[in-house]
């Protein structure tokens, strides 16, 4: 347990206490919960996207994003490299799945954005690409603050799932007359309801 002294913060160096301003320690938790749960956060998002669309663009997004995950797993298990020294995971860091999975979700939807929001004023396609690449970078930057990966394991995986992202984009824009005719199919057969 903690003492009156520990939870008021005396006991504490002087650099210590200055982070616990109102301010700070909602900075604080919002960067950890954002952090700790950011798996659950895209899984959630992208399971909702599916739900609410429900039709072969969705589904192709998400096909992207589970063939780049398991690209993601595979060169981890070829690289083989540690993660850093007292790391409270053993299997190997690089690249970083998340910083994939992360960057390859943001990229998509940056280029999604790009292509097919021509309405929307340049400020407003800026804005929502730059809060998807900001919570695609500061949730990398916390594996990196927590011990879970060296830099060069988030960087790889940026660049790889970032790359990813745009190349699933091109693929999946080049077929959108094959993903609009599966959808006609699926409504007919009413297998998407």
């Amino acid at each position: 347990g903690h003492d009156a002294a520990d939870a008021s913060g005396a006991g504490a160096p002087a650099h210590s206490r200055a982070g616990h301003s109102g301010l700070g320690v909602l900075r604080t938790a919002t960067w950890n919960v954002v952090g700790k749960n950011t798996k659950w956060i895209v899984s959630l998002t992208a399971a909702a996207v599916l739900l609410y669309r429900r039709d072969a663009l969705a589904v192709s997004a998400i096909a992207g994003a589970l063939g780049n995950a398991v690209l993601g797993k595979t060169l981890k298990r070829v690289l083989k490299q540690k993660r850093p020294d007292g790391a409270p995971l053993a299997d190997p860091g690089m690249p970083s799945s998340h910083a994939m999975s992360l960057f390859f979700l943001s990229c998509y939807l940056c280029a999604v954005t790009v292509a097919w929001t021509p309405a929307w004023p340049p400020v407003q396609r800026a804005a929502a690409m730059a809060a998807l690449l900001s919570f695609a970078a500061s949730s990398a930057v916390w594996r990196v603050a927590s011990g879970l990966h060296t830099m060069p394991q988030i960087l790889v995986g940026a660049l790889l799932g970032g790359a990813n992202g745009v190349l699933w984009f091109g693929f999946t824009a080049s077929h959108m007359d094959l993903l609009q005719g599966l959808d006609q199919v699926l409504a007919a057969d009413r297998s998407i309801p």
